[in-house]
């Protein structure tokens, strides 16, 4: 007897496809229940007439996800509509304008067609694929960096007190994910939005501008899909006049299933419930509004530039590559301090789970200790790359790495 292949979805009673979608929340779990299940896929299929509106209960399916997926219903179900407003056929220029101003209360949103909601799913799905992506290849960079020190200071001193272990943190956090979530979906807009003015022969402006840190953070998202796709011109590349306080410009969003290496999915992690005054890890929704990394960052540059008397030193705040390469703006306080890179505050003692941290597990809030360990950090991202260069696996000036 031939072998058949089996679906296991494809006997399933709607009712209980429906609960699937509500339990599971994401993208690309509604995606293949859609490619498994005829009963859903009949309610996405754009058929005979693709600009009639969507079927309420493919709306309701896709509006569950919106209101109960961790990171859509955090703000960034306004994205989704943003992007689907822009490829409604009706769209007019005045409509883009608004679209554009960011203002929210102000947006009519005008009822979706059947072609443009199957279409909207698939490029949440394949946003989802593309955080996992980018997580992926970042954490694989930071488990491979072997920060790069010296053994003697100018004067001769040997300091092992300085010497430090980076930890793996493990998977993502909210957070972390979430950052991502949104630099892709800032990304997917500005795809989007330059499509409807060339459709509508419109020129492309934005009259507001989004947070530096949002800039920043899409730039670091945007570095990542770079080096990762070979031929980064498919989707776009930034002008020599780029600036990092400005939201960069894309033609089109690459496609997850393009990727040349196999890599996991999955589901975003639940929103945690951390209230703002206790969050010292900047891992709850508070953190969203913010990025202590963006803040820190130019003290920690000038400091060194400053007050370290090692040219070697100083030499790395020249290079930001590094800096981009391993998406440290993306990072929560707890992998930071995993890292090395971001101090405990010592009266707290507490770990995300509650467990407490071991004496010498922290670096205290000392400029001197930061100057150290964020060169010596970066540095041995840089030195991975130069194995077959004289010195690579050495430390400063040609001493010993640790």
């Amino acid at each position: 007897m031939a072998a058949t292949t089996m679906n296991p979805f494809s006997d399933l009673p709607y009712e209980l496809l429906s609960m699937i979608n509500e339990y599971a929340a994401d993208w690309v779990s509604l995606e293949s229940l859609i490619h498994m299940s005829p009963p859903v896929a009949t309610l996405f299929h754009p058929g005979d007439n693709p600009d009639a509106e969507a079927d309420p209960e493919a709306v309701r399916l896709v509006e569950t996800i919106l209101s109960t997926n961790p990171i859509m219903s955090h703000r960034i179900h306004i994205h989704f509509r943003m992007c689907a407003q822009a490829r409604q056929l009706s769209l007019t220029r005045g409509a883009l304008r608004d679209l554009d101003t960011y203002d929210y209360d102000s947006i009519h949103f005008s009822p979706i067609s059947r072609s443009i909601l199957r279409e909207m799913v698939g490029v949440a799905a394949n946003i989802q694929r593309l955080v996992c992506v980018c997580l992926t290849s970042l954490f694989a960079r930071l488990r491979a960096v072997k920060p790069q020190c010296w053994d003697r200071d100018d004067t001769g001193r040997l300091d092992r007190s300085s010497m430090f272990t980076p930890q793996d943190r493990g998977a993502g956090s909210w957070v972390e994910e979430y950052r991502v979530y949104r630099a892709l979906w800032l990304l997917q807009w500005s795809a989007d939005s330059q499509c409807a003015c060339t459709q509508l022969k419109q020129e492309r402006r934005t009259t507001r501008k989004q947070g530096h840190y949002l800039c920043q953070e899409a730039y670091a998202v945007f570095k990542c899909l770079q080096s990762i796709y070979q031929d980064s011109t498919r989707f776009g590349s930034l002008s020599n006049s780029y600036s990092l306080n400005a939201m960069p410009r894309i033609t089109q969003m690459p496609d997850a299933s393009n990727i040349p290496f196999k890599f996991p999915v999955w589901a975003p992690p639940p929103r945690p419930e951390i209230p703002c005054n206790t969050d010292i890890w900047l891992r709850g929704a508070s953190a969203t509004s913010r990025n202590d990394v963006l803040d820190t960052w130019p003290r920690i540059q000038d400091y060194c530039r400053l007050k370290s008397r090692n040219l070697d030193q100083k030499s790395v705040f020249k290079d930001q590559q590094p800096f981009w390469d391993l998406g440290i703006l993306l990072w929560d306080g707890w992998r930071l301090h995993g890292l090395g890179l971001w101090h405990a505050i010592v009266y707290w003692k507490g770990s995300p789970s509650g467990g407490s941290i071991l004496p010498g597990d922290y670096i205290p809030n000392d400029p001197w200790q930061a100057m150290y360990r964020w060169p010596a950090f970066l540095r041995g991202h840089v030195a991975k790359g130069k194995k077959n260069t004289p010195n690579a696996n050495r430390g400063w000036g040609g001493r010993r790495a640790i």
